[in-house]
């Protein structure tokens, strides 16, 4: 048997059991989330901050500062280049929208752009070219 088949609907929910403990048995004064990826890229110096939401999921009030709060911070104490994105699609990700937690600029990636951006990929230039454009001017 599978480890996914074994997960109920409240192990989803929670994510793990330190967090349904947390639920259970901490106050709930305070944000408390799993990170879904930190990525970063050592040769160009970028740490990238992703929150995966399915299509229709939306993002928290708690969440969407303290991934706000977790930018500026790392911003302040690193070189490198901070990013934190949410990533809302469904697998198997034929197509996804990206949206910058900061601004809250979003764009449409197809699987292929989507691939580039989680890479790092220099293709993925033309992704960050064409969402410049869109904030700057509004259409594409």
């Amino acid at each position: 048997m599978s480890y996914n088949k074994d997960i109920t609907s409240e192990d989803k929910y929670y994510g793990s059991d330190l967090n349904k403990f947390m639920a259970n048995h901490c106050k709930k004064e305070m944000t408390v989330m799993n990170i879904d990826l930190i990525t970063y890229d050592r040769e160009k110096k970028h740490i990238r901050i992703i929150e995966s939401k399915h299509l229709k999921e939306r993002t928290g009030y708690g969440q969407g500062v303290l991934l706000r709060t977790l930018n500026f911070i790392l911003k302040q104490i690193t070189d490198y280049r901070v990013t934190v994105f949410i990533v809302r699609g469904n697998y198997p990700y034929d197509f996804a929208y990206i949206e910058n937690v900061m601004d809250g600029k979003k764009k449409k990636l197809n699987k292929e752009q989507l691939i580039n951006f989680l890479t790092y990929d220099k293709k993925y230039k033309c992704c960050i070219v064409i969402f410049k454009y869109i904030i700057k001017y509004g259409k594409e």
